[in-house]
């Protein structure tokens, strides 16, 4: 406020309202934040204070919850990334049919919303999901696919077997860390 700051803009994630969203029933931003992990957490955290503070200090807190980012730049360890190398191998596990569902955004779209929230109109304030979608997993795959001039980039996957696996590494990982302690 001292400084002459009008405008502040968060670049927080859709983590801040949790794994929420169903294709009939997306996620919007009046769906109730229910994060599930300290990420997700510590970001609407951030997001109550900022708002909180804004209003104490007038100043217009923009907030901007963007979902997995793909796009040019992205590094070998995201998300998107390791989709992209899934498909491309064939390997990719497509539970439940491939019905589940998320959002993505493009890294150049999440540039043109920054740019326009730093540079929207004296009192808005709020909070805004950055996003494309909601596409099904099969959408993301079929799409991936299609781009890589790949038929199929995809393995199909019994529920049961995908469920089994899980536990199987669960469990693994359990045996491991009480190794390791």
């Amino acid at each position: 406020k001292e400084a002459g700051v009008k405008r502040f803009v968060l670049m927080s994630t859709i983590m801040a309202i949790g794994p929420q969203g169903r294709r009939n029933a997306p996620m919007t931003e009046k769906t109730i934040p229910r994060p599930n992990e300290p990420y997700g957490e510590s970001k609407l955290l951030a997001e109550r204070f900022l708002t909180e503070r804004g209003k104490d200090d007038g100043i217009d807190v923009i907030i901007l919850r963007p979902p997995v980012i793909y796009g040019e730049g992205m590094s070998e360890h995201s998300s998107a990334m390791r989709t992209f190398e899934s498909v491309r191998k064939g390997i990719m596990p497509m539970p439940y049919r491939g019905r589940h569902t998320f959002n993505m955004l493009y890294i150049g779209n999440l540039a043109s919303a920054i740019t326009t929230a730093s540079l929207s109109g004296v009192g808005v304030s709020g909070t805004f999901h950055v996003n494309e979608g909601p596409y099904t997993l099969h959408q993301v795959i079929a799409a991936i696919s299609s781009e890589m001039g790949l038929r199929k980039g995809y393995v199909r996957i019994p529920g049961p077997i995908l469920l089994l696996t899980a536990l199987a590494s669960e469990a693994a990982l359990a045996e491991a860390a009480a190794a390791a302690s």
